[in-house]
C-alpha cells in the first residue's frame, strides 16, 4: 500500500539540540540520545516523547512523520502538549503534498487536542484548514459554549465562517435539542458564529 511504503521505523532520526532530550529519558537511551545524538522510533514509544518535544530538540518532524507516523491518521504519535514553535513546524509538514495524501485522516480533534488548545494557541484560519477543523466539530466538542466570545477572539469573516461549513440554523437546532443546558447557556450558544447585524 502507499501509505506503507515510506515506514522505516528502524532508522534513526538526528537530534539537533540534546540538550532539550526529556529528563525521564534514562540509562542507555539517554547515552544514545544525548551522546549519539539520535532518537529512536523505540526510545520515543517507550518514553512517550511528543512532537513538541522532538520538534523542541529539533528532529525533523517531517522525517518522523514519513518514517515513524502509521497512516491515515498517525494515531502512533503523541500530539499532546503541543505549543505554537511546534504547530507551526508541525503545519508545514502537513502541507507537503506527500505528507498531506498520506494523512487523510489526521485532524486538530483526532490528533487529542480539543477547544482548550484552540484558544490557547489561536491558530490563523489556514491552519485550522489545514488540520480540518469544521464547524461541526468544534460544535461537538463545546465551542459554542464560548458563545461571541470566540468571535472577539479569533475574528473570522463571513466566507471563513462559511468555508467550515456553519450554518445558523443547524446551530439553533444543536442548541435547541440540548435538554440539560440553562436558558443563558442555550442564549450564549446561539451567539456563536459570524456577527450577526441588528436592525433597527
Amino acid at each position: 500500500m502507499a501509505g506503507s511504503m515510506y515506514i522505516n521505523r528502524a532508522i534513526p532520526l538526528r537530534i539537533a539540540n540534546t540538550k532539550m532530550v526529556p529528563d525521564r529519558i534514562e540509562g542507555e537511551d539517554r547515552r544514545l540520545t544525548r551522546a549519539g545524538n539520535v532518537m529512536t522510533y523505540n526510545i520515543m514509544t517507550e518514553n512517550s516523547v511528543s512532537i513538541q518535544e522532538l520538534s523542541d530538540m529539533g528532529v525533523c518532524i517531517m522525517q518522523v512523520l514519513m518514517l515513524w507516523g502509521e497512516a491515515p491518521g498517525a494515531q502512533n504519535l503523541n500530539f499532546h502538549g503541543l505549543q505554537l514553535s511546534g504547530l507551526v513546524i508541525l503545519t508545514k509538514a502537513i502541507r507537503n503534498e506527500v505528507i498531506g495524501a498520506r494523512f487523510p485522516q489526521l485532524s486538530w480533534f483526532s490528533m487529542g487536542l480539543g477547544v482548550k488548545e484552540l484558544l490557547h494557541l489561536k491558530p490563523k484560519f489556514d491552519v485550522l484548514k489545514t488540520f480540518r477543523v469544521t464547524a461541526e466539530q468544534l460544535i461537538a466538542n463545546n465551542a459554542h459554549d464560548q458563545g461571541s466570545n470566540w468571535q472577539l477572539i479569533f475574528g473570522w469573516n463571513e466566507q471563513q465562517w462559511s468555508e467550515l461549513g456553519f450554518d445558523r440554523e443547524s446551530l439553533a437546532r444543536h442548541v435547541a435539542a440540548d435538554k440539560t443546558a440553562s436558558k443563558d447557556m442555550k442564549k450564549r450558544r446561539l451567539q456563536w458564529g459570524p456577527p450577526q447585524l441588528a436592525y433597527f
